[in-house]
Formats: structure tokens, C-alpha cells, sequence
């Protein structure tokens, strides 16, 4: 099958900037719904005792085995209701998956819930419920008020697949995000809410991935059609869906059969023709240095070589929108059309791909895409906000084990050009600020530290994958 290909941005911390408190700390105000010490939450059973009157006891149970406190199923149930979609809370603890989901919800706050209901279910039953929860989502239904009749008979409607599929994509990654910023410059609480955290990250970027290839696999099948014509799918569903622990990766089977709906001079025409399609999909997570950003640049070159133009300053530009869009307009500076800006964007984004990001991309048919594109990897944002708030001074004894690293700042340059260089050393800057300027002034504090120690370390090598030569 013919594949489209995409670059996903799924990440808009990158370019968020904290403002700093008199400690060098960055003050960043994180919605932290669902988020925050929601491990932590106390065993305070009676703090369920206010939804006893809208839930039944096994359903305020089976929402508490996956980790719901008090306050967050309360609050849900709450948000819920006033927008009329509580049902949705009360099909997801009896797992009536089928009935639930006959219907998409329309508000925001019911969204998130599921996509934070499905994160929690993933990470207490890896992969049969989350199976039998997709194939509830994406099961072809008869939608009359969508489709025609042909022959009397109401075709069947993947409309609500794909609205399924955008939400649960869509969802996930936010949270993704929200869970990043806490990471990044959030109060992490102690060790246990720490680990929480990464925890969470770390399956949040696998399901993004999952949801994301779903995604496009089925937008796939939706390109490029005749005038006038769609696809219905009379069968569609997921099979051997398998999580692989260690690696936060998912395979599976997408399966559909699909017949094509068109018109003609005498009215709305089904082909009688059903073709078959099982199709094995792998996802990848792609974590150490510049591994997601080798991944782009092949997946541009698959592209320039299938359509034959220059794709890449096209990819460019569209990605630049595309983060725009998702950013709400923050930092301007980054998507500026005018050439001297681009030129700059460029080379910020150049560096956060190749030093910050992590990503998810999915393989089929030896083709694919990437999907997800982001400062995600815990590991990576532990030591940004080292550098952040301590400098590599710190850095370099939690990652080296230098005990006392030194540095001479006299003869650096102008006030200003001095000024960064302290905050690099010191603690004070945010290295995902104009991450282009900070990396050239990296590399000079690294050279006047290598002239002083002739230790030879690369700090941005330190930055992106921690120090391996212990």
C-alpha cells in the first residue's frame, strides 16, 4: 500500500520559557491534573464516600485499583456532569467498553479523562483490556445521519474510528506534555512520585506512538480518493496487539476490509467489491542522540524522492506552522517567514533535534513515519534541568563524579557574551531558549574547560546521553 509520510512535532516545551525565582530556580506554572503525586495519594477510602450516591461501590473499586484518588474521580465525575457525559465514567469502571463507546464525546474535559483512564489501564494491564478498548473505538457502526442508503440499507461509517483515533492522539500527547513540563519545571516530590513520573512518561510515549500510527494508517486509506467518492470499512479491528516491556514498544495487526462509495447520474453507488487487508505494524521509540532526527531526515528523504521536489524547506515551513499552531503563537521568533528569522529556526530546531529530542515512528511495509517529536526522554530533561538550575558545574559532578570542577572566567569575552557563560556554569539559564545561541556558548565554555582540565569531555555529548565512560 501506498504510504504518506508526516513529521509530527509533539512537543511545545521546547520552546516555553520559565521565568527564574532569586534561587535560579525556574517558577512555571504546570497544569498538573492527573499528574502530581497522583501516586501519592493517600489510602483515605471515605474521601470516596461523596460518589456513593452516583457510583456503586465496584465501580468507585475498579476506578481505585487503577489509582484514581478521591479527588480526582471526584472532580472527574463532577466535570463530567456538568457537561452531561458522566455515562462515560461509569462505562469506564463497569468496562462496558462496547456500549460506551457507541458515541464520541464532545467536551474537552471528557477527552482527557479517557485518554488519563486508558494511560492508567495500560499501565496496570499492558495489552488484552487496552485490545478489546481500541476494537470498541473503531468497530464500523451504521451512522444514518452521516451516510447514505444503497439499497435500503445504511452503509457503514468509520467516522467514528477516526474520531476516536484523533482524540486518544491528540490527548495523549498533551499529556505527554503536561507530564514533561512537571518533569522539566514542576515540583517532582519526593523519590516514589519522582519514579511516578518517568513512569508515566515513559508509557505515555509509547501509547502517543500506538495512537499515532493507528492515526495514519487509517487517514492512509483516505487519500487521494476520486471526486465524490469515500471508503466504508465493513470490518476494521485490532488483533495480537503486544506491549514489549523493556523496549516501550507495540505491535500488532490492523485488519479491514474496505469497499469503495461513490456517485454517479443515477445516485449513490456501493461497489459490490470487499478487498481484504491485514497489515503488521511495528512501533519504534527512539531515545539516544539524534536517533529521531536521523529518522527525519530519511523519512524527508523517502519523500523528496517519491515526489521529486526539494521537500525538505517545504517540511520546513509546514513544520513551522504546525508548531505554531500547537503553541498558541509563544516565542514568535520561530516561525517568522522573513529569511534571516527562518534561518534562525532552523538552526534552533536543528539542535533540539539533534541533542534534545526523543520520538516515536512506526514501521509497515518497510515504510512508515515519524509520529512523535519531542523533549520527552526523562532521563535527557533530568540533566536540562540540572544545567538549568546548577550548571554544568553540577552536571559535571552528578554525571562525571568531579567532585570540584573549576573554571576561569576571566578573558571570556564582552559583559554580555560573560553573562551566559556564567549561567551555563553556574545555573540560571534555560538551555531550550534560543537553543541554537546557547549551543555555540556551550561548546566555548567546553573549550576553555578542556583548555584548563584537558579532560576532553563534550558537554553536549554529556547532555544528551549522560557520561559513559566511568
Amino acid at each position: 500500500m501506498k504510504r504518506s509520510t508526516f513529521y509530527i512535532a509533539g512537543l511545545m516545551l521546547v520552546i516555553l520559557c520559565g521565568c527564574q525565582n532569586k534561587n535560579n530556580k525556574f517558577a512555571y506554572e504546570v497544569d498538573t491534573k492527573y499528574i502530581e503525586y497522583s501516586s501519592l495519594a493517600e489510602d483515605n477510602s471515605g474521601g470516596y464516600d461523596v460518589l456513593n450516591t452516583e457510583m456503586t461501590d465496584s465501580e468507585i473499586n475498579e476506578m481505585k485499583k487503577l489509582g484514581f484518588s478521591p479527588q480526582e474521580l471526584s472532580a472527574g465525575y463532577t466535570s463530567l456532569k456538568e457537561c452531561n457525559e458522566e455515562e462515560f465514567i461509569i462505562g469506564l469502571a463497569n468496562k462496558n467498553f462496547d456500549k460506551v463507546f457507541l458515541k464520541t464525546p464532545k467536551e474537552k474535559a471528557t477527552k482527557e479523562f479517557i485518554a488519563e483512564y486508558i494511560l492508567r489501564l495500560s499501565m496496570e494491564d499492558e495489552s488484552d483490556n487496552l485490545e478489546k478498548l481500541l476494537n470498541s473505538m473503531i468497530k464500523p457502526v451504521e451512522n444514518p445521519s452521516s451516510y447514505p442508503v444503497y439499497q435500503g440499507i445504511y452503509t457503514l461509517s468509520s467516522k467514528r474510528a477516526r474520531e476516536y483515533i484523533n482524540i486518544l492522539y491528540s490527548e495523549t500527547t498533551e499529556l505527554l506534555q503536561k507530564n514533561s513540563d512537571v518533569l522539566l519545571y514542576g515540583d517532582v516530590g519526593d523519590e516514589n512520585n519522582y519514579n511516578y513520573l518517568v513512569r508515566r512518561s515513559n508509557k505515555l510515549l509509547g501509547l502517543a506512538t500506538l495512537f499515532g500510527s493507528i492515526k495514519y494508517l487509517i487517514d492512509d486509506v483516505y487519500k487521494d480518493l476520486p471526486d465524490k467518492s469515500y471508503i466504508q470499512f465493513p470490518q476494521l479491528y485490532i488483533s495480537e496487539l503486544f506491549y514489549h516491556t523493556r523496549s516501550n514498544e507495540y505491535s500488532y495487526y490492523l485488519n479491514y476490509e474496505k469497499q469503495l462509495v461513490g456517485a454517479n447520474n443515477i445516485g449513490v453507488v456501493l461497489s459490490p467489491k470487499k478487498v481484504n487487508y491485514s497489515e503488521y505494524i511495528r512501533t519504534d521509540i527512539h531515545k539516544g542522540r539524534g536517533e529521531i532526527d536521523l529518522e527525519i531526515i530519511l523519512e524527508n528523504y523517502r519523500r523528496r524522492e517519491k515526489s521529486n521536489k526539494n521537500i525538505l524547506n517545504v517540511a520546513a515551513f509546514k513544520f513551522a506552522d504546525l508548531m505554531k499552531n500547537m503553541a498558541n503563537g509563544v516565542v514568535d521568533y520561530l516561525y517568522s517567514y522573513k529569511k534571516e528569522d527562518r534561518i534562525m529556526s532552523e538552526h534552533n530546531q536543528s539542535i533540539l533535534t539533534q541533542y534534545y529530542y526523543c520520538g516515536g515512528s512506526f514501521s509497515v511495509n518497510d515504510d512508515g513515519g515519524v509520529v512523535v517529536a519531542g523533549v520527552f526522554d526523562p532521563d535527557t530533561i533530568k540533566r536540562i534541568r540540572t544545567v538549568n538550575e546548577s550548571g554544568f558545574k553540577e552536571l559535571l559532578r552528578v554525571e562525571c563524579g568531579i567532585e570540584n570542577p573549576t573554571f576561569e572566567f576571566e578573558d571570556v569575552g564582552d559583559e554580555e557574551h560573560q553573562e551566559i557563560i556564567k549561567k551555563l556554569w553556574n545555573g540560571g539559564c534555560n538551555l531550550l531558549e534560543e537553543p541554537a545561541k546557547k549551543y555555540f556558548k556551550i561548546l566555548f565554555l567546553e573549550n576553555q574547560y578542556d583548555g584548563i582540565t584537558k579532560s576532553k569531555l563534550s558537554f553536549m555529548d554529556i547532555l544528551a546521553n549522560g557520561y559513559t565512560n566511568r
